[in-house]
């Protein structure tokens, strides 16, 4: 999901009569940190499957990202750990100067249930989808 100039996030969780509820939080590249803090905060007390997604504008060496990665409670995974590069400009930049700034973390429940992230990279015919390569996971229960 993107917006420039804003980071979007959305958490998803599951109630305990197995309706899904979805938080989505518009997070300004300005107050980035503190409110991921408190979107972590949210998830924290919520013991329900978690998902934080989203452009985070933030390569993986970033507080940003750290933030997330480093998360004990709740334990967050980074289910697109395996993909290198997510930003294409549209095709004007090359794979080596490409990089990642689009994440997927997962709490366990659902980091137990992963089986594969992807890109979309389709082009056609000089055209693609986003100047982001859209990700994409997959869940077996």
């Amino acid at each position: 999901i993107r917006v420039a100039p804003f980071a979007i996030f959305a958490v998803v969780t599951r109630s305990v009569l197995s309706t899904p509820l979805i938080c989505t939080v518009s997070i300004s590249t300005y107050a980035f940190s503190s409110r991921l803090i408190t979107v972590v905060g949210f998830i924290t007390f919520l013991p329900l499957p978690s998902v934080i997604l989203g452009d985070f504008n933030s390569e993986p060496v970033s507080a940003p990202v750290k933030m997330c990665s480093e998360c004990k409670a709740p334990e967050l995974f980074d289910i697109t750990a395996g993909i290198e590069r997510t930003v294409n400009d549209f095709g004007r930049l090359c794979e080596s100067s490409s990089k990642k700034i689009d994440y997927i973390f997962v709490s366990r429940e659902l980091a137990e249930a992963f089986t594969e992230a992807i890109i979309w990279d389709d082009c056609h015919d000089g055209i693609y989808l986003s100047d982001h390569y859209p990700v994409c996971a997959k869940f077996e229960y």
